[in-house]
């Protein structure tokens, strides 16, 4: 038994329909088909059925080929379109062709009908098998999206559980310098946690727009100090808008919010008024990012050198900048001022 094969036959004369199915018969099918005559019949046989085939006259007693091509592409189908006609100029065969036809075969050679049939199918099921490789390569996307999304916003949670564990073990400790580490730690744990958060709350899963990132950071140091109870100020300098990826947020966010609190607890001691300036721009070479931290307090002390510092800010500083493979500079006059540069690495060159 031949393949089985389901047509639809726009076709006028029972006679033509005839000869077309017996060359299909012929060339190893087994088709069972519907003739219509009308567009409003074909209209209604492509909603209600699925067909392998459609395969149209060109010539018909009130409309032709182009009329029933036009109302195949309205339905949005990919069923294999071929045009059977007895006369047909190449003119008009070419415009066919432009429009969507798969092929056309004149009434005087249906022996070329089979296989062009053969070819359009195989085609046809190509072309399913590719959208349903997209469809399954969509649904994965999703799915590791979905993942994604619920992986930033359980480890924000988990550190916003952790903050709360150390907040708590805080009120506990009456010492003053154990009390101040305290506080360092549940904000770094805070400026890692809102990079997830900001992940999970964005469409691109991978990147956050790091100058809304700094505002923020800015903002929850400034609450978590108490500055607007002091005269210290944080100024914001946000030349460009910058996207950063995780690989490159984290370290960043954990560099600036490290180079801020050093700031706010050492330049400017005794209710010293200041201001510490936090600038973020685009840098000279390509993806180059530029981020300065800069205060106008007391600088470092006589004698004191940024190299031999040994405190645990200053080690978490330099393994940062290391992280981000950045460039930095520091300057002790009028205050300190740290620039670093670096430039962002997609996490698909780290792989």
């Amino acid at each position: 038994m031949g393949e089985q094969l389901r047509i639809l036959l726009v076709e006028d004369s029972e006679d033509d329909a005839l000869l077309t199915v017996l060359q299909l018969r012929q060339g190893g099918y087994e088709p069972s088909y519907k003739r219509v005559e009308t567009l409003d019949a074909m209209n209604k046989a492509m909603d209600e059925e699925q067909w392998d085939l459609i395969i149209s006259d060109y010539s018909l007693p009130h409309f032709n080929g182009l009329d029933t091509l036009k109302l195949y592409k309205e339905k949005g189908l990919d069923t294999p379109f071929i045009v059977v006609s007895g006369a047909i100029g190449e003119e008009t065969a070419v415009e066919l062709m432009r429009m969507g036809v798969h092929d056309y075969i004149m009434k005087n050679n249906l022996a070329r009908l089979a296989p062009a049939v053969a070819r359009e199918l195989k085609d046809a099921a190509v072309r399913e098998e590719r959208r349903e490789a997209d469809r399954q390569i969509k649904a994965a996307l999703e799915e590791k999206t979905a993942l994604l999304a619920e992986i930033h916003h359980r480890v924000k949670n988990n550190m916003a559980v952790i903050i709360s564990l150390l907040s708590l073990q805080e009120k506990e400790i009456k010492n003053d310098e154990d009390r101040q580490k305290f506080r360092e730690t549940q904000s770094r744990i805070r400026s890692m946690a809102m990079v997830h958060e900001m992940l999970y709350s964005s469409d691109d899963l991978s990147k956050i727009e790091f100058d809304g990132y700094i505002r923020r950071l800015a903002n929850n140091l400034s609450i978590s100090y108490g500055l607007d109870k002091t005269s210290i100020g944080i100024k914001l300098d946000l030349v460009d808008e910058i996207i950063l990826n995780i690989e490159n947020a984290v370290p960043c966010g954990l560099l600036i919010n490290e180079l801020v609190t050093n700031s706010i607890w050492h330049a400017f001691p005794d209710g010293r008024e200041g201001t510490i300036t936090v600038s973020l721009s685009k840098g000279d070479g390509e993806k180059e990012v530029m981020v300065s931290v800069t205060d106008n307090g007391v600088g470092m002390p006589e004698g004191v050198s940024f190299d031999n510092i040994n405190s645990l800010g200053i080690k978490l500083i330099k393994t940062l900048n290391d992280q981000l493979g950045g460039d930095m500079e520091f300057n002790a006059e009028n205050g300190t001022s740290f620039v670093i540069r670096f430039t962002e690495n997609p996490y698909s060159q780290r792989i």
